[in-house]
Order: structure tokens, then sequence, then C-alpha cells
């Protein structure tokens, strides 16, 4: 059971190196997803106020380009500006909280652009129901 095979660049077990990694990723996702949650909420909120402003063109113009870009793209680029030409940040590791800005800035970006289009689509339903 959970015979991954052997890891080629570990030479062990891959379902060890997979729960090796299993702590951290958990602690991503729990720094990720309320920070997703909330901005999501409030972004969504403000332009559902007066649909075809410029806020929600605003929003919604950030919010498509946030939920259409590639994570790894989004990574790598945050790495050579940030890290590599900036040196404001780590390029890798755990830590301090400095490393863990990054990571959580590249897996917050594409859930907030979706969550922002469903919560601004729900409050106009809410607040605006079709006659």
């Amino acid at each position: 059971m959970l015979d991954l095979g052997e890891s080629l660049q570990f030479g062990r077990p891959a379902v060890e190196v997979v729960l090796d990694a299993f702590p951290t990723t958990l602690m991503l996702a729990a720094l990720a997803m309320p920070l997703v949650i909330a901005t999501a909420i409030v972004v969504g909120s403000l332009a559902a106020i007066r649909p075809g402003g410029l806020f929600d063109r605003i929003a919604g113009l950030i919010s498509l380009i946030g939920a259409s870009t590639p994570n790894f793209w989004v990574a790598i680029v945050g790495v050579l500006v940030f890290a590599v030409h900036l040196r404001w940040l780590p390029t890798s590791g755990t830590g301090t909280p400095w490393h863990w800005i990054l990571p959580v800035a590249v897996l917050t970006l594409r859930p907030t652009g979706v969550l922002v289009q469903v919560v601004r689509s729900s409050m106009i339903t809410a607040c605006h129901p079709p006659m």
C-alpha cells in the first residue's frame, strides 16, 4: 500500500519524500487560504457595489489576470525579481517569515482571482436580483 516506487533524486521510497514535505505543504495552505478568502470577500463585495464602475472594472481585470496566469510562471518571475535581482526575499527554505512571503503570494494569486469573480457575481445576484 502507498508504494510510489523509489525517488530517483533521493534514492529512497517516494512516499517518504512526500510525507517529509507534507507538514510544510499544510503550513503553506494554512497561510494562503485565509488570505485568499478574506481578500476575495472584500474585493468581490466592493466590486459588486457598483457593477461596471471603475473599481469593478479594475478588480475584474486583475482577477482575470490572476486566474489566468500559471502559478509556475509567477513563481519563476517572483524569484527572479524579488529574490535574485532585488534581494528582498530568500530564494528558498522555510526558516523565517521572509521565506514564506513569496510562496504564499504565488499560491494566493490564482484562487483569489477566481473567488473574486465568484463573490462579485454572487453579491450582484443577491443584491440586485433579476426582474
